[in-house]
């Protein structure tokens, strides 16, 4: 089954169902009654006939379809959020932010906020939400939410009032200047290995089939997704040169790198070079071992046995499936506790190629090429970093006295 861009790896989404859509219309003294979802919005509609009822039902999904919003004074912050995450979140913004903002809306926002009118919203409100997901009452597991968990959702609810107030909706947005937020979590610093650290963790890989993996991330900087969404159609090991045109994501959906400057080409030093030829001639054997049971993903880094039976006795993962991030998270915690390096997460090993190409000499704008970043300030926060870091061993050597 070959990897294409914008579709689920052996899954298959149901048809949702349409506003209104097999709606119950029952009976009632004086008429009758129907109960529909429109925009995520339950809603009451009656008639003295069941052809009234139909009709209502009929003009309230055609709105729906049209995007008509009520008046602003009737419009509460479910039917706006609603309006929002549909038209300027997901054109805008990746799947899996996507899923974040619409996690915070339908778990804390809606429940609590969802049928207050938004012109009547107050900063009342929004102590009163924040306050039920410290204490647990708005948790889904009935535990305290952390502070940067709250400050997520604040985040949410702060942009969406921000496109209303540029919307003409509501006057100002009451959840700029908030007082009251729990405080932020001091940032963890950033931490990145060094070129002895390097060799210590490809040493400890072995002939793994993660070294390959581990390899390109610390010579290419490529995102945890650009690698597991690579396929063998973008390299070239004669020209030694790789081109990243999408990447994995959770639920092994394929989509597009993580902005335009993310869709690019390099050419490949020779450890990586060294190390992809291994990885296939490996990965070629397990492909025979397995016969027809391989699925053929086309991609560079795959499952090599079936995955474990589940209930119905039949395996998750074929050989030859896509590896997921928490496979290779657990991989390289296990390769770092076998090399006896501090245990960093995989995003940091982006990080340390950035460092690596600072201390080797590489041109910034050579580096944020080949990193990918659409701005050249993300790059030089690790050449300045660098920078600081040689800065202090010289001064250390000056202050040593000669023999």
């Amino acid at each position: 089954m070959a990897v294409s861009g914008g579709k689920d790896l052996g899954t298959e989404k149901r048809p949702k169902r349409s506003n209104g859509e097999g709606t119950k219309i029952e009976e009632r003294p004086g008429g009758y009654r129907a109960r529909i979802t429109v925009n995520g919005q339950r809603k009451s509609v009656s008639g003295k006939t069941k052809a009234e009822v139909r009709r209502k039902i009929a003009e309230l999904t055609h709105n729906a379809h049209r995007g008509i919003l009520p008046p602003a004074e009737r419009l509460t912050v479910s039917e706006w959020m609603e309006r929002w995450l549909e038209e300027v979140i997901k054109p805008s913004l990746r799947r899996k932010s996507v899923a974040s903002y619409e996690q915070n809306y339908r778990c804390y926002i809606a429940p609590a906020l969802g049928r207050t009118k938004l012109a009547q919203l107050t900063p009342a409100h929004l102590r009163r939400l924040y306050a039920g997901m410290q204490s647990g009452e708005l948790s889904v597991k009935g535990q305290p939410l952390a502070a940067h968990s709250v400050r997520r959702c604040h985040a949410v609810l702060h942009a969406a009032l921000e496109q209303a107030v540029a919307d003409n909706l509501v006057p100002r947005n009451v959840a700029g200047n908030l007082k009251g937020l729990p405080a932020a979590r001091s940032k963890r610093e950033r931490r990145v290995l060094d070129a002895a650290q390097m060799d210590a963790l490809l040493e400890a890989a072995g002939t793994g089939r993660y070294r390959a993996l581990l390899t390109l991330a610390l010579y290419t900087g490529l995102r945890q997704g650009e690698l597991l969404g690579l396929r063998w159609e973008d390299v070239d090991l004669e020209r030694k040169t790789l081109r990243v045109s999408q990447s994995l994501g959770p639920g092994k959906q394929v989509g597009a790198p993580k902005s335009a400057a993310g869709v690019r080409s390099m050419s490949l030093p020779d450890p990586a070079v060294e190390s992809l030829r291994e990885h296939r001639t490996a990965q070629d054997v397990a492909r025979e071992r397995a016969c027809t049971a391989w699925t053929d993903t086309g991609l560079v880094f795959t499952t090599h046995k079936a995955g474990k039976a589940g209930k119905s006795g039949r395996y998750t993962a074929p050989p030859g499936s896509p590896l997921t991030q928490t496979v290779v998270d657990k991989a390289l915690k296990a390769v770092l506790a076998k090399a006896g390096l501090p245990d960093i997460r995989f995003h940091e090993l982006r990080h340390t190629a950035c460092s690596y190409m600072a201390r080797r000499g590489i041109h910034p704008t050579t580096a944020m090429k080949r990193m990918g970043h659409s701005d050249i300030r993300l790059t030089l926060q690790h050449y300045t970093h660098v920078l600081e870091e040689e800065d202090r061993e010289a001064a250390a050597k000056l202050s040593r006295r000669s023999g």
